[in-house]
């Protein structure tokens, strides 16, 4: 790209927080309004058009995929100036803003223009400003998190649905959104799984007989009826296959729903600048009773309940010892499909494959005693080969007493850490003060200039001499970790015999298993934590 040439990404976006309380669009906000707006200040300047980035219905947190492109073409240096209607369009996150606005961009020599609020990174003290904005639009986007949040938890607290699709037997009402009618269709599979498991069938036997009488499962069904959905499990191979799975049936048989009470809030996000959700223990869940029609007899739930409590008991006195998992349990998973691999007396086998009996993957079996060998024989290599390469055990015992001395030098930076954060803490209030003192005219605009010019070389050497003891830091920090995850490969895992789970989890990160070949081979990959 030719550096006399100003060429501009113009950057659009609009999300649900921009829509008014009757749900109409905010027209001063839309995107044709901010295409217009961005078009009409480049021809003013005579910046010259790269490309019109527009994400719909994106919030400024989450992903976006024009953004995402817009930052790829920035780092291929296809233009040389950001322009968005204003900062917030660009980001809420104040994380952002010091990421790309005040450290690719400037990295890339590219400009970042907010038209409305005045945002200009070519502009000498502009940059108080943008933080300042930055802050303010951050802390709108969490009150108005807070906000939501409280109205749809009232709503929840009513009895008033606000999820986007109905469980499984039941859908919308037409004439109200927020509550349910019987699906039939649906509702007659939802009674026959109650009466196969009342009758004693077990739940795999039940997804057997679903799956047999090809009955669409939950999400094959909700697409069937033009909905868009995506199983948020992750059970793409069983909705493409039409196999039913024992989770499914598992939640349907516990599901209060079904006799009639409204049961939300049983999972809520880390954080409002997430979708990273976590599960809420039963008692924090929301539940309200008697809200729409039941599809299955409160007796015969309840019945239900009884009958699997019993069963878990059994289970749980028969199996004793069995019951425990494994010593590389969740560390194991097809090399094909990715899933795990469950244990079944002493094998593991694909769990996918054994869900779909065979049809979206194959067995992968294993027995868990070679797999041990393997896996032994793999750590003592890997020991013997570290003793081997080092000069002798006494010069590596030396190192493992040097981390005492690392963290102690550790100790003493982070304490001058702290104390240059505390100055430049005071530089950054000083300039605060001397911004109101010069608005309120307690100093001239000469003084203001001088003393400015003093405070930011004292703040610029104190945020060098910060980021170069951070690095130190770091480095003396990765030292000694090291050090010390050499002591336990010395010092706990020396000569193995025996394979335990303290074993696997300093030394495993996961293990991937092959598909035997036609002379028994099978391919087994470590991914080793160190």
């Amino acid at each position: 790209m030719m550096k006399d040439v100003n060429r501009a990404a113009l950057y659009c976006r609009l999300s649900k927080e921009d829509l008014d309380k009757e749900g109409k669009l905010d027209e001063s906000q839309s995107i044709q309004n901010q295409k217009e707006l961005l078009i009409e200040y480049a021809t003013r300047n005579n910046i010259e058009i790269h490309e019109v980035y527009v994400d719909d219905d994106y919030s400024g947190f989450e992903g976006r995929p024009a953004f995402n492109s817009m930052i790829k073409a920035a780092k291929r240096l296809e233009f040389n100036i950001v322009l968005c209607k204003t900062q917030s369009r660009f980001t809420r996150d104040m994380e952002s803003v010091e990421k790309y606005i005040h450290g690719l961009f400037p990295l890339l020599g590219i400009r970042f223009v907010g038209v409305v609020d005045n945002v200009d990174t070519k502009v000498p003290g502009n940059k108080k400003s943008r933080q300042i904005n930055g802050l303010i639009n951050e802390w709108y986007s969490e009150d108005l998190s807070e906000n939501i949040r409280y109205v749809f938890k009232q709503k929840k607290e009513k009895g008033l649905f606000t999820g986007a699709f109905a469980p499984y037997g039941y859908k919308k009402d037409p004439q109200n959104k927020h509550k349910f009618l019987i699906d039939e269709p649906a509702a007659e599979v939802v009674r026959k799984i109650f009466d196969l498991y009342l009758e004693g069938y077990g739940y795999l036997q039940i997804t057997d007989i679903l799956t047999s009488e090809k009955i669409p499962t939950p999400t094959q069904y909700k697409k069937q009826k033009g909905f868009n959905f995506k199983n948020p499990n992750g059970a793409q191979f069983s909705d493409r296959y039409g196999v039913w799975g024992r989770t499914t049936i598992q939640s349907m048989l516990v599901n209060q729903v079904y006799i009639g009470h409204m049961v939300q809030c049983k999972e809520k996000k880390v954080s409002y600048k997430s979708k990273k959700t976590i599960k809420l223990p039963e008692s924090e869940w929301i539940v309200v009773k008697n809200c729409h029609d039941p599809i299955i007899n409160p007796e015969i739930f309840y019945r239900v309940k009884k009958l699997r409590e019993a069963n878990r008991k059994v289970c749980s006195s028969e199996e004793g010892n069995l019951a425990k998992a494994h010593v590389l349990a969740s560390k194991v998973k097809c090399l094909d499909c990715t899933s795990n691999m469950s244990k079944s007396n002493n094998i593991l086998r694909c769990q996918f494959a054994f869900k779909t009996r065979n049809k979206g993957c194959t067995s992968h079996i294993i027995k868990i005693d070679i797999l041990h060998e393997i896996i032994l024989d793999r750590i003592n290599k890997l020991v013997n080969n570290y003793i081997n390469e080092s000069e002798d055990l006494d010069k590596l015992a030396k190192e493992l007493s040097d981390k005492e001395g690392l963290k102690k030098e550790i100790i003493s930076k982070e304490s001058d850490l702290k104390n240059l954060e505390m100055k430049h803490n005071d530089i950054v209030n000083a300039l605060s003060s001397l911004y109101i003192d010069k608005v309120k005219g307690i100093i001239t605009e000469n003084d203001f200039i001088f003393l400015k010019q003093n405070f930011d070389a004292e703040l610029l050497n104190y945020q060098k001499a910060i980021s170069k003891l951070k690095k130190q830091i770091t480095l003396n920090e990765n030292q000694a970790n090291k050090k010390i995850d050499v002591g336990k490969l010395l010092s706990k895992h020396k000569d193995l015999t025996v394979l335990t789970r303290e074993m696997a989890d300093d030394f495993i990160d996961y293990i991937e298993v092959g598909q035997k070949d036609e002379i028994d081979n099978q391919e087994v990959v470590i991914h080793w934590n160190i």
